[in-house]
């Protein structure tokens, strides 16, 4: 086995031992450097190109590896504890029944399902899906934290919705994880983000319509300490009844904490490719 300053995260779960005696600066090694990390024009836009802002996000991304670990290491080690990470006082009455979740991509999101699977009933299972690099995450992490109930099943699958709604009706909890797109699919759903027009796949309002279930949107955020938000709780009862208030719940947590959203990557790309559109648009009209 290789000292963990020289793995990948997924390989952390082959030097436990060594995962639980390291000081958190130790797992700097884990980390890329700061100013190896490119800022999207739209984030320093929104952030007026403030220069403190801009060092936050190119830490958020450089330094994840780090929170990753440690976070990892304090769940192994004390549980759910109140002296690291924050929790909404309500959860455990909010989730006591199955619901659905919507986990957008903030902070560590990929480790919100495994802090969930601590409120929910032992017969119960949080159900998570990724593609293939989160699955390898996602594996080294069930090695570290093998009693937590967590089922991951993999993306793409055209069947992926009928499976979650087949294991919230046998008692559990399916996650769905909000994307944006610039697609204009007739199957989307059209709504403003940041001032912005964006597509959004209707799954989470399909499986809340099918399960006639609540929708829980949930966002962890790290500063001095990890914090879990929870959003509205939402009901379906027409077509954008989910998706308006969740997005407008995810533009806020943008607002408070944009320096730890995954999706300016996106916006830089969605404004470029408008930006392609319109002037072919204008070519085309001379």
């Amino acid at each position: 086995m290789g000292k963990i300053k020289d793995l990948s995260f997924p390989e952390l779960s082959n030097n436990i031992e060594e995962l639980l005696t390291l000081n958190k600066e130790d797992f700097l090694h884990l980390c890329s450097k700061p100013e190896d990390w490119n800022t999207p024009k739209t984030y320093s836009t929104f952030v007026n190109e403030n220069e403190q802002m801009i060092l936050k996000y190119k830490e958020f991304l450089a330094y994840r590896p780090m929170h990753w670990a440690w976070f990892l290491r304090m769940l192994k080690q004390q549980g759910i504890n109140k002296s690291f990470i924050s929790i909404p006082p309500n959860l455990s009455e909010i989730i006591k029944e199955p619901c659905i979740f919507v986990i957008p991509h903030f902070g560590l999101h990929m480790l919100v399902p495994h802090i969930l699977g601590h409120f929910i009933k032992p017969e119960s299972h949080i159900l998570a899906s990724g593609y293939i690099d989160a699955e390898s995450v996602n594996s080294s992490i069930n090695n570290i934290l093998p009693n937590v109930q967590v089922e991951f099943m993999k993306i793409p699958d055209i069947w992926i919705l009928r499976k979650l709604i087949r294991g919230y009706n046998n008692g559990n909890y399916p996650i769905i994880y909000p994307e944006i797109s610039s697609s204009e699919d007739k199957t989307f759903f059209e709504l403003k983000l940041l001032g912005e027009k964006v597509y959004v796949p209707m799954g989470v309002e399909h499986i809340g319509r099918l399960c006639k279930s609540k929708v829980i949107p949930i966002a962890m955020t790290y500063n001095e300490k990890y914090e879990l938000h929870l959003g509205p709780t939402l009901n379906y009862t027409e077509t954008g009844s989910i998706l308006l208030p969740l997005f407008s719940w995810i533009e806020q947590l943008i607002q408070n904490t944009p320096y730890q959203w995954f999706g300016w990557q996106f916006m830089e790309e969605m404004m470029v490719s408008k930006a392609i559109k319109n002037e072919l648009s204008l070519v085309q009209k001379q």
